[in-house]
């Protein structure tokens, strides 16, 4: 029997979950391997742990009926791996970029984003505060709490998930990969059609009538969409008084700056007193309109969008 090795590369709430159960259903069945790692690394004793004898059993441990072995991997899982390996002497020279040399052979990857980075850190958020990371068909599973609207949570998710895009790109380059690559927003509108992709990528045949079910529920809601029109709203008016805190910012500097040598432009430069005043003024300017921001008062010359 042929064996057949995949890494799906993701961040969170990119739809990792649905894939992995449309995939299910094909005898690909994995999980997030690494994450269960950290939870039991105090029971391995690295320094004695071979690497690639370490990777080939997690792989192994995934083998399906049909020769596959693989599973789901989130770029902080890997972080957190090659921060664990940097405690011990023997693998200190591990890092994020040479780790893929431990893998077996001929792995094939699997490169899932998410296009909407706005929806995907809402997600996240909604997450991280109910504990629920996903939805079943006949599975009733309640929030003790309620997930509470948090601009600066997701604005910091966003940056978080940008950053890990980022490192798994140059993850690819590094090892010179070309994965297969699946956008979210793409797969979920003909998901056959990205069973297919996925079969042909992993050489395996493709059944005539190709099946696609699955038993989780969409967790996408009313109140996600709200939370991503108060985002857009809010984040608006943000960026304009961010605009002003620039404005003011910059003032200030040049104020501190002509002060520093205030001596020497005052001998050479009849205008000084006059520049003085025009950069004062505008330093005023600046700040009064961020106070007026700050209030929820917004000048008409910039309109929230």
């Amino acid at each position: 029997m042929k064996n057949i090795r995949y890494l799906i590369c993701s961040t969170k709430r990119v739809g990792g979950t649905l894939l992995l159960s449309l995939l299910g259903n094909r005898g690909i069945v994995s999980g997030e391997r690494l994450k269960e790692v950290r939870i039991n690394e105090a029971k391995i004793d690295w320094d004695k742990k071979d690497l690639n004898e370490f990777m080939e059993e997690i792989f192994s441990s995934t083998t399906t009926f049909n020769g596959l072995s693989g599973f789901n991997i989130h770029w902080q899982h890997l972080e957190h791996l090659v921060r664990v390996l940097h405690n011990t002497t023997r693998h200190e020279h591990v890092s994020v970029w040479n780790i893929a040399s431990c893998f077996p052979p001929r792995v094939k990857y699997i490169y899932l984003t998410r296009k909407d980075k706005v929806r995907q850190a809402i997600s996240l958020l909604k997450a991280e505060q109910t504990g629920i990371w996903r939805m079943e068909n006949g599975a009733n599973r309640e929030s003790s709490r309620d997930p509470v609207f948090d601009l600066n949570y997701i604005s910091k998710f966003m940056v978080e998930l940008k950053r890990q895009e980022r490192s798994w790109e140059k993850f690819f380059r590094k090892n010179k990969i070309s994965p297969l690559r699946l956008e979210y927003e793409e797969y979920i509108k003909d998901t056959r059609e990205t069973l297919v992709k996925i079969l042909k990528h992993l050489e395996m045949p493709i059944p005539e009538k190709l099946a696609v079910t699955t038993n989780l529920l969409k967790q996408s809601d009313a109140l996600s969409e709200e939370w991503v029109r108060k985002y857009y709203a809010i984040g608006s008016q943000r960026r304009t008084s961010f605009l002003f805190y620039i404005y003011q910012s910059v003032a200030g500097e040049m104020m501190q700056s002509v002060y520093r040598v205030s001596a020497k432009l005052k001998k050479r430069y009849r205008f000084y007193d006059q520049l003085i005043r025009e950069l004062k003024t505008f330093s005023n300017r600046a700040r009064h309109a961020c106070f007026r921001q700050r209030n929820g008062k917004f000048d008409s010359a910039y309109p929230v969008r």
